[in-house]
């Protein structure tokens, strides 16, 4: 069974219906926003499509990776982003070739100006158009230590992280209070619950958190997949990368004059007053 696309066709339908992560604030009548972009597949399609954003008159193309958020893109435009895609029409240049046209592949609101958003594309089974589901990627929203469960199932999950409980409802999310500054392992459990079911353990394990890491902890659900096999998981794990301090190091004392050198400058001085 294959069971990423199954997998993908199912969230294609339902991450509509899960809240965005973005920041609700209202929106502002600057025309121009600027946002930082972090863009992945949940899964390519089989033949990728060559993909850009629309940015007034430019376009800055890009290749999104698989469950990685290491792409960032930065915008300047509208409080919607269009990612377009490469596509070729009918009529052909001066050269015989077929006209590029670049046809909208995606949109993606800009909530705020400065805004540091998560974008993982889902595309249809064609993959000729993609839903996108936004999260708020900010360090005030999502500070490096800590984890963030998304519960893309349609039973409820509870969790519990280090000693805390969490509840994640149906197409939720849900993020640890607390904060790792320091390497530590933590117990890490996860339990799903059907409506009008009995709570059922699906993970119970130790993991490691990392003060410089943070962690996207996706709930799945195979639809028609036995009860031991329904419920899967997937990880998006970002690092922060802390650029070294070069420090220039100090200059390096004037060299003292040889002791073969300073006697020819004493002889040349004697000399000198002898000549007197």
């Amino acid at each position: 069974m294959r069971i990423a696309p199954l997998l993908a066709a199912a969230l294609f339908c339902g991450v509509s219906c899960l809240p965005s992560a973005a920041p609700a604030q209202q929106t502002s009548t600057v025309p121009g926003r600027k946002a930082t972009l972090r863009i992945a597949w949940w899964r390519a399609p089989e033949n990728p499509p060559e993909l850009a954003l629309l940015q007034d008159k430019d376009r800055v193309s890009f290749s999104p990776d698989v469950m990685a958020l290491s792409v960032k893109t930065q915008y300047f435009g509208p409080p919607t982003a269009i990612i377009a895609k490469k596509t070729f029409g009918t009529e052909k240049d001066k050269q015989g070739n077929p006209v590029v046209i670049w046809v909208p592949f995606v949109s993606v609101p800009v909530p705020t100006d400065g805004a540091d958003l998560a974008v993982i594309l889902f595309p249809d089974q064609t993959g000729q158009a993609a839903q996108a589901q936004i999260f708020d990627f900010s360090e005030e929203a999502f500070p490096y230590g800590t984890i963030q469960i998304i519960n893309y199932t349609n039973a409820r999950v509870d969790a519990a992280i280090d000693k805390t409980a969490l509840q994640v409802p149906s197409r939720g999310l849900a993020r640890y209070p607390g904060r790792f500054t320091k390497r530590q392992p933590a117990r890490f459990s996860l339990a799903v619950t059907e409506p009008g079911g009995e709570p059922k353990l699906i993970t119970s394990t130790t993991m490691i958190f990392f003060p410089n890491t943070r962690l996207m902890y996706f709930v799945l659900e195979m639809p028609g997949a036995k009860p031991e096999d329904r419920y899967h998981n997937s990880v998006i794990m970002e690092n922060k990368v802390v650029a070294p301090i070069l420090k220039t190091p100090p200059l390096p004392p004037p060299p003292e004059p040889s002791e073969g050198k300073a006697k020819g400058k004493g002889k040349a001085k004697a000399d000198a007053g002898g000549a007197n």
